[in-house]
């Protein structure tokens, strides 16, 4: 098959990486795959990786949205030797650019429905102007049903589509997963403790988008935090990603373990492997709401994949990753409940080391991008035995 990955953001978003660990199984299966996004600035500053960096990808003419008219010619060359597009979600943009290819070229379409981003999920979140709400909303409602197959990342996104009146033959589960050429517990995180000089004290990890609209899970993790530091004053936080920083910094103060929290900033994926390897538990807070019960965070697998202990919210996806042993769900909704949590395994090394070899199995049974692109085949193979116009 030849498959053109869409994406309307930039190589470093976790829906880019997700494609390219899927697109690079597929390729390496004697598929031909390319790709379309968005052009990063970061890159031109060295953030990331070039190792890891695919080498057949094209860049959306920018500034994006006022050059709808020079993308969609792009999107019609550079899709002409390819049979079936691989689309992030129902974003406008891209949907837009989509029709003429579906419709005009007959380009057999297969949306992967990432996120809940309409009304209740993101957009309610995220408090966006009632433009972008209206557009987000409008088009999550219209396009999945007009694409040949879908891929969701949750159970709930799968529910979601079927009431949509998708038939269930072509809905296919496919949650978010790890590549296995980069997550390797073999990987020594001893360079990052030496370079923040952190020795032997315990490190607790989260890496995060930092959105703002997740304050109330920040201030739980922070709450978590402050109850370990109280009885291992040791204890440090490992903090990466982008985002809203000073919100973190301005509570930890409050909480007197400023001190305690070291942040890497935003890093490329390529590095990731050696910090989760310099954590002893890793930590993953979700507020139990319809836009993270259907989310498929990316970081958990890879956290798997290393074979660190995790401590996670009995929420959505979570439950599939880490239940029955392969992590510490907590149902509570205060901080100090995850804080003992993360406390019981510092303290209890064989059971941490026993956990992480139950979640670093079950990464591989089912989360690795190997098995993953396995599953998107199959959606694939549904949509090119689709008449064509089918929707």
């Amino acid at each position: 098959m030849n498959i053109l990955f869409v994406n309307h953001l930039s190589p470093s978003s976790a829906s880019f990486l997700r494609q390219q660990g899927l697109g690079s199984e597929l390729a390496i299966g004697g598929h031909k795959v390319s790709y379309l996004a968005r052009s990063p600035p970061r890159l031109a500053k060295g953030i990331a990786d070039s190792r890891y960096f695919p080498t057949n990808i094209t860049f959306w003419d920018e500034p994006l949205e006022r050059s709808m008219v020079q993308n969609t010619a792009k999107l019609m060359r550079v899709s002409k030797d390819f049979e079936l597009i691989h689309v992030n979600k129902a974003n406008p943009f891209t949907s837009t650019l989509l029709f003429p290819a579906k419709f005009l070229a007959g380009k057999r379409v297969v949306m992967d429905w990432e996120d809940w981003d309409g009304v209740g999920g993101f957009i309610s979140l995220a408090k966006k102007n009632i433009a972008s709400r209206f557009a987000l909303g409008f088009f999550e409602e219209v396009v999945p049903p007009s694409c040949d197959s879908i891929i969701a990342v949750s159970n709930i996104l799968v529910e979601r589509a079927e009431k949509k009146g998708i038939p269930s033959d072509r809905i296919f589960y496919v949650p978010n997963g790890f590549d296995e050429k980069l997550f390797d517990p073999r990987i020594s995180g001893r360079g990052l403790r030496d370079a923040y000089d952190l020795g032997s004290k315990p490190l607790i990890l989260l890496l995060s988008a930092l959105h703002s609209f997740e304050g109330e899970n920040f201030t739980k993790i922070l709450e978590a935090v402050s109850y370990v530091v109280k009885r291992i004053p040791q204890s440090t936080l490992i903090l990466a990603g982008k985002g809203d920083i000073e919100q973190i910094f301005s509570q930890a103060n409050y909480l007197g373990i400023r001190k305690n929290i070291v942040y890497l900033g935003h890093l490329p994926h390529s590095k990731i492997p050696e910090v989760i390897s310099a954590a002893d538990v890793a930590v993953h807070i979700l507020s139990d709401n319809i836009y993270f019960r259907s989310s498929s965070p990316m970081v958990v697998p890879e956290f798997m994949a290393m074979g660190k202990p995790i401590v996670a919210s009995n929420v959505g996806e979570l439950r599939n990753m880490l239940g029955d042993g392969a992590g510490v769900l907590v149902n509570d909704r205060f901080g100090q409940t995850f804080g003992k949590a993360i406390l019981e395994l510092l303290n209890d090394p064989d059971a941490s080391r026993k956990i992480g070899l139950k979640a670093l199995e079950r990464a591989r049974a089912r989360y690795s991008y190997k098995i993953l692109a396995s599953k998107a085949e199959e959606a694939y193979k549904k949509a090119l035995r689709l008449p064509r116009y089918l929707n």
